[in-house]
């Protein structure tokens, strides 16, 4: 629903998380516990519905009515506040009893108290949760080098040496004399990205696209502007397709100069 929301809105997100502290500083008086300004990574983890069992009530509601005001832009007169933030509340309660029936029951492989496991689900949301289980449960060594990929890209070398050699234990063939280094893992994260994206995982496929290209990696630039562009995103896709461009994809500029992004 919040993907959806974004994409008919068509705004940026920095647009969004700039305008949404004016509309907290609007709602005080009459919405006091609404958060003061909603994030650009707050809007993407709302957006992939990465961590649906943390989405926060508060955040989808101004969410909702920042994009409503700027739907409505340069309309004449004042704004019906209590209609809006009725139509705000709805959003959200939507939202969140999606959020309650799509949440599984854990394991005890999941210790939330366990640093690298929360790490883990801080930064990847359900995705992370489920590699820990999958990993732990089945000594799945294949999930235990996802995580560590994910962690080397976000910046946590510990926690990605300390995953690397869970996957080595569990499977020998994957011993490497050179551990994992930001350009294998992201290699390896554009190749998980895709196979999440070609089986209808949008969520995941943007986790680890969006990693591998913020390490350089052209081609994970440029699938996540096909991605945006499909969604009808253009602002997104043009961007993404920059990225890709400058990164120096061979394909990058004719996407840019398409009629469908201009």
């Amino acid at each position: 629903m919040v993907a959806d929301l974004l994409a008919r809105s068509r705004f940026r997100q920095n647009l969004i998380a700039r305008r949404s502290s004016e509309i907290a500083a609007a709602y005080k008086n009459i919405r006091p516990d609404l958060p003061v300004r909603l994030s650009e990574s707050t809007i993407s983890r709302m957006k992939t519905g990465s961590d649906l069992k943390k989405m926060d009530g508060g955040n989808l509601t101004l969410l909702h009515l920042t994009l409503a005001r700027l739907v409505r832009t340069g309309d004449e007169g004042e704004p019906d506040l209590l209609r809006d933030l009725r139509a705000a509340i709805s959003f959200a309660e939507k939202v969140l009893d999606l959020a309650s029936e799509s949440e599984k029951p854990r394991g005890s492989s999941y210790n939330p108290n366990d640093p690298r496991h929360y790490r883990a689900s801080d930064l990847f949301g359900d995705h992370g949760v489920d590699l820990l289980e999958q990993a732990l449960e089945r000594k799945d060594a294949g999930s235990f080098r996802k995580l560590a990929v994910l962690q080397q890209l976000s910046g946590n070398s510990d926690d990605a040496r300390f995953w690397n050699h869970c996957a080595s234990e569990a499977d020998p063939a994957m011993q490497s004399s050179d551990g994992i280094n930001d350009a294998t893992a992201a290699q390896e994260a554009f190749r998980s990205g895709r196979q999440y994206l070609y089986s209808g995982q949008g969520g995941a496929a943007e986790i680890y696209l969006t990693l591998a290209a913020s390490k350089g990696h052209a081609d994970a630039a440029y699938v996540m502007g096909d991605l945006f562009e499909t969604r009808g995103c253009v602002q997104e896709a043009r961007q993404w397709f920059s990225v890709a461009k400058s990164y120096g994809h061979s394909n990058a500029d004719a996407r840019l100069s398409s009629p469908a992004l201009q």
